[in-house]
């Protein structure tokens, strides 16, 4: 499915390099989205696997998306394998449920 908002492309579940990626868009020059309910270490390299394929001959950003996991124990390593995942400056992850000025400290 393709929506069309303010001047760029959005799909959903699309086709991308032998799978499916749960949001592609055109805007700022191209992104792809995987998206996770909960993030913690083991899901965002899963979440990172499948970007790596998925951004094979393109030059889209690749984001990875969910909600910091509940659970206590897991929130540092989530921080920290975010934290190293985005020094690749074509990667990066978004917790949708904590402010992002806190995780860059």
């Amino acid at each position: 499915m393709k929506w069309y908002e303010r001047g760029f492309q959005v799909q959903f579940e699309a086709p991308c390099n032998g799978g499916r990626a749960d949001i592609v868009t055109s805007w700022q020059g191209g992104a792809i989205a995987e998206v996770k309910k909960y993030l913690d270490r083991d899901t965002i390299y899963q979440a990172v696997g499948q970007l790596n394929l998925y951004g094979l001959n393109n030059t889209h950003k690749l984001v990875v998306m969910g909600f910091l996991t509940p659970d206590a124990r897991g929130q540092p390593s989530a921080l920290h394998t975010a934290s190293m995942v985005e020094q690749n400056p074509r990667i990066q992850v978004i917790f949708v449920n904590v402010d992002q000025r806190v995780v860059a400290r």
